[in-house]
């Protein structure tokens, strides 16, 4: 692994304008390998704008991005996650007539030797990842229609990680949450970043904040 001085993102001067307003304003900050950071401010402050410029979302209109030491161009979802950001945002993605396995793993089914979708393989992987991660409450093989919108967020989340990127991003990801799994991802969070993962956290709850951000 390289030194800890290029295990960071380096964001320089970012700016973003939308109609001519500026919702990112030159934002300069640095954020380390193993650290859960976290971004508050009143709404339209531009947390959400600027989460959306680093997952590629949004193009900024100037500044610079660094991520490991390489200048990051991330011109769409594609290109970050090839420097490794996963991205959770507020609006659910889940499709509810898929399972949740389905969900989970879509564009990525394991498929068997005569190309066919391999089930009892999803259904495995989905079983490890929910073992990882403590979710013993869902079922993979289950439609998403079926789920509490408490377990969705759950299983948009998972969707994320399962891809083991090394950058998190958590756009407003406990607002579904029941209070315990807002207490289960807050531990979530803090083993990624455990492992060396860097963790960016929105949220408007500043016990949120204050427990489970650096």
């Amino acid at each position: 692994m390289e030194g800890r001085e290029d295990r960071m993102i380096e964001i320089r001067e970012l700016t973003k304008r939308f109609d001519g307003e500026k919702a990112v304003d030159n934002i300069t900050t640095t954020i380390h390998e193993g650290q859960i950071f976290g971004l508050v401010g009143s709404n339209g402050a531009g947390k959400s704008t600027l989460l959306k410029v680093l997952s590629g979302a949004h193009l900024p209109d100037s500044g610079e991005i660094r991520i490991f030491g390489e200048k990051a161009e991330i011109r769409n979802p594609i290109d970050a996650m090839k420097y490794g950001i996963g991205t959770v945002y507020q609006e659910l993605s889940i499709i509810a007539d898929l399972t949740v396995g389905e969900n989970i793993f879509i564009g990525r089914i394991p498929k068997n030797k005569l190309g066919a979708f391999d089930r009892k393989k999803l259904y495995e992987d989905t079983v490890k990842l929910f073992q990882e991660y403590g979710i013993d409450d869902i079922d993979p093989n289950a439609k998403a229609r079926t789920l509490s919108l408490s377990q969705r967020q759950i299983v948009e989340i998972l969707k994320t990680l399962s891809k083991d990127p090394d950058i998190v991003i958590l756009d407003e990801a406990t607002s579904a949450l029941t209070e315990n799994r807002v207490k289960w991802l807050l531990s979530v969070t803090r083993k990624l970043a455990d492992r060396g993962k860097i963790v960016l956290f929105i949220s408007h709850r500043m016990s949120e904040i204050q427990d489970g951000c650096d």
